[in-house]
C-alpha cells in the first residue's frame, strides 16, 4: 500500500541519514587526530567513502522510482547503489590482502601504502565501470537498465 511504501522511504532515509552521520564521524575524526593516520584507517576512510555514496542513495528512498523509472533521479540512484554497494565489500577484501601482506609477507605497512593507487583502481574503478554499463546500456526498445 502507499502508507507501507512511506513507511519503507521513511525507515530508508532514517537509516541513511545515520549511516551518513557515522561516515561524516569518521572523516571528521581523520582529519582532526594526526595519530589516527594509519594504513588501517586509511582503508577504513576510503572504506568509508563507499557508505557514504549508498548512504545518499538510500537518503533518496522512493523518490527515484515516483520520479519515473526512465527518469534522472532513478537513474542515478541506480548507479549510486551500483557502485557503492559493490565498492563496500572490494575495501574490505582490501582490507584483508593488506593484513596478509603484512603479517605473513612481512610487508611492511607504509610500502603497502605506494599500492594504493591500485587499491582505489580496483575497488572503485570495477564497481565504477560496472555501474557505467548499465547506466549507458539500453535493450532494442530504449528501456535502461535501471528502473
Amino acid at each position: 500500500t502507499d502508507e507501507q511504501v512511506r513507511a519503507l522511504a521513511v525507515l530508508s532515509r532514517v537509516g541513511g541519514a545515520l549511516s551518513l552521520a557515522a561516515v561524516l564521524l569518521v572523516f571528521a575524526a581523520y582529519a582532526m587526530f594526526g595519530r589516527l593516520r594509519t594504513v588501517p584507517n586509511t582503508f577504513l576512510l576510503f572504506a568509508s567513502a563507499a557508505s557514504a555514496g549508498a548512504s545518499v542513495a538510500c537518503l533518496i528512498a522512493y523518490d527515484g522510482v515516483w520520479s519515473g523509472q526512465a527518469g534522472a533521479l532513478c537513474q542515478a540512484q541506480g548507479f549510486l547503489f551500483e557502485m557503492f554497494v559493490q565498492s563496500d565489500p572490494w575495501w574490505s577484501l582490501a582490507m584483508a590482502v593488506n593484513v596478509t601482506l603484512v603479517l605473513y609477507r612481512g610487508a611492511n605497512t607504509h610500502t603497502v601504502m605506494r599500492w594504493g593507487w591500485l587499491y582505489c583502481a580496483v575497488c572503485y574503478g570495477g564497481p565504477f565501470m560496472a555501474a557505467l554499463v548499465c547506466l549507458m546500456l539500453r535493450d532494442a526498445d530504449k528501456t535502461a537498465v535501471y528502473g
